[in-house]
C-alpha cells in the first residue's frame, strides 16, 4: 500500500459523541436523531449532511479533523465519499465517507458496509493520484 493511502484505513472510535448522557443505545439513537433532525431543519439541509455536519463537528472538538471541511457527497458505482478536508499546518487530507440511516430504530453498520465503503473511498484517491501523475508526466 503506498504511503499517500496509508492512513486510510483508521477508524475513528466516537466514543466521545454523546447527547446529554444517554442512558442506552436506543435513547442515544433518539436523541442523535432529534439533533440530525433539528439541525436539517434549521439550516435547511438534507439529513444525510446534517448528520456528517454533527459527526464531523465532534471530530472537530477533539482534535481529530480540522475545522476546514466540505461536505461533497458523490456516489457512483465503485466510488463515494461524504467529504474532505485538509490541514495545512499539519499537511493531513483527510476523506470521509459516513452512513446515515434515516429510521426510526437502531440500524446496524456491518463490517462488509464498512469494508465497502472505504474500498470505495480508496478508488476516489487512486483516481486523483491518477490524475495527478498523469500531469506531472
Amino acid at each position: 500500500m503506498s504511503e499517500e493511502i496509508q492512513g486510510l484505513d483508521n477508524i475513528i472510535e466516537f466514543e466521545s459523541l454523546q447527547v446529554d448522557k444517554p442512558a442506552n443505545l436506543e435513547e442515544f439513537y433518539e436523541n442523535l436523531t432529534q439533533e440530525v433532525i433539528s439541525e436539517s431543519q434549521s439550516r435547511d439541509l438534507i439529513r444525510q449532511q446534517a448528520f456528517f455536519e454533527i459527526i464531523n463537528e465532534d471530530l472537530i472538538d477533539n482534535g481529530e479533523l480540522t475545522p476546514n471541511y466540505d461536505y461533497a457527497f458523490y456516489q457512483k458505482t465503485g466510488v463515494e465519499i461524504s467529504g474532505f478536508g485538509y490541514d495545512e499546518n499539519r499537511r493531513i487530507l483527510s476523506l470521509m465517507v459516513s452512513e446515515y440511516f434515516n429510521e426510526d430504530q437502531v440500524e446496524t453498520l456491518t463490517k462488509g458496509t464498512i469494508d465497502a465503503k472505504f474500498k470505495r473511498l480508496r478508488k476516489i484517491l487512486g483516481y486523483g493520484l491518477l490524475k495527478t501523475s498523469m500531469r506531472i508526466l
